[in-house]
C-alpha cells in the first residue's frame, strides 16, 4: 500500500570527505513532489559529542600519516644499506 504513494527514490553516491559516511537520498511522493524530513535539532550533549569523535578521528589521521612517514623512512633506509654493502 505505501508503494502505491511513492513516485520514485534517488539515492546519490556516499561523501566520506567529513570523515563520516554521508548519503543523501531523495523521496518523491505522488502529487506531492520531493519531500523533505525535517532536520532535528541537536541537543548540546549530541553537539560535544560530534565535536569529540571528529577531533579523535583528526588526531588519529595525524598519528597515521606519522607512521607512515616513519616506516617509509625505515624502508629506505633499509635498501640503502642494501645497496651500500653490495
Amino acid at each position: 500500500m505505501l508503494n502505491e504513494f511513492i513516485e520514485k527514490i534517488l539515492v546519490h553516491e556516499s561523501d566520506k570527505s567529513s570523515g563520516e559516511r554521508v548519503q543523501k537520498v531523495e523521496i518523491y511522493l505522488n502529487f506531492i513532489g520531493k519531500f523533505d524530513l525535517p532536520e532535528p535539532e541537536l541537543t548540546p550533549e549530541e553537539l560535544r559529542e560530534i565535536e569529540e569523535r571528529r577531533a579523535k578521528r583528526e588526531k588519529r589521521r595525524i598519528y597515521d600519516q606519522r607512521w607512515k612517514e616513519k616506516k617509509k623512512r625505515k624502508q629506505e633506509e633499509t635498501e640503502n644499506r642494501k645497496t651500500e654493502t653490495a
